[in-house]
């Protein structure tokens, strides 16, 4: 069986070609990549000669889906997500890590992404009645729990995010394992900081983080220490655009 790291994007943002090297350094090296994407950001992506030399070795490989266009909405992610023939066109893949360009793996995790590979889904997310995020942004999927809940579920074009959804019918499905979050450490940190986690969610470049963790200017630079590469991700400002020391809440990042 293998496994599979998915990128879909189709904005040609100039941080995924860093962003993808990164990933493919830290993730085990039977873990193969696959960017969909839009004409502009496949073909940003895939002029770098380091992942031409990585596109060689048979370690990545690009698909262009006409449709989804730079101003696409998220539901037409979440609808290609949800359709079993998306699946089938994967045949083999076992074990799909799905990332976006807002979210990143940190090297100094000390734990290994295949330590997850007995659930079926691993990502921050609470399985309770009143919140169902399943954060799909950075999550690890078993496909074969995938494959059989679209074997008997249809979801609604423009109803709720693919990962709420799926996570609403893996818990409930017998015999399914869901690493969630953020009570215990896990896959993923969103918005809440975990004791050293594998990686970091931060929608939109950072600009919805607006717990008290994130203010801090000594929490967040903990976890930049902990995870520099985090950086890549995040709208950061240099050290000269700093918020006055006065202000009470600090928002500035180092650079």
């Amino acid at each position: 069986m293998s496994k599979l790291a998915l990128l879909i994007e189709a904005r040609p943002s100039p941080h995924i070609v860093p962003l993808v090297l990164h990933m493919m350094s830290v993730v085990p090296r039977d873990w193969r990549f696959l960017m969909i994407g839009s004409q502009q950001s496949v073909g940003l992506v895939a002029r770098a000669h380091a992942i031409q030399h990585q596109q060689k070795r048979g370690k990545i490989d690009f698909q262009i889906i006409p449709s989804l266009l730079v101003t696409q909405d998220e539901d037409h992610v979440s609808r290609l997500l949800t359709d079993p023939k998306f699946y089938e066109s994967l045949p083999g893949v076992e074990w799909m890590l799905r990332y976006e360009s807002d979210s990143i793996l940190c090297a100094n995790s000390p734990k290994g992404l295949d330590e997850f590979l007995d659930s079926d889904w691993t990502s921050l997310g609470s399985i309770d009645i009143t919140h169902l995020s399943g954060s799909g942004g950075l999550s690890l999927r078993r496909i074969s729990a995938i494959r059989r809940i679209l074997s008997f579920q249809q979801r609604t074009n423009n109803s709720e995010p693919e990962d709420e959804w799926f996570m609403k019918r893996l818990r409930i499905l017998p015999g399914r394992a869901i690493v969630p979050g953020p009570s215990k450490p896990g896959l993923v940190s969103d918005h809440e900081q975990l004791v050293k986690p594998m990686g970091y969610h931060v929608p939109l470049d950072g600009d919805l983080l607006d717990s008290p963790l994130w203010r801090d200017a000594e929490s967040r630079q903990n976890i930049l220490d902990y995870c520099p590469e985090l950086s890549m991700i995040l709208d950061m400002k240099l050290e000269r655009e700093r918020c006055p020391p006065e202000m009470k809440q600090d928002w500035a990042f180092k650079a």
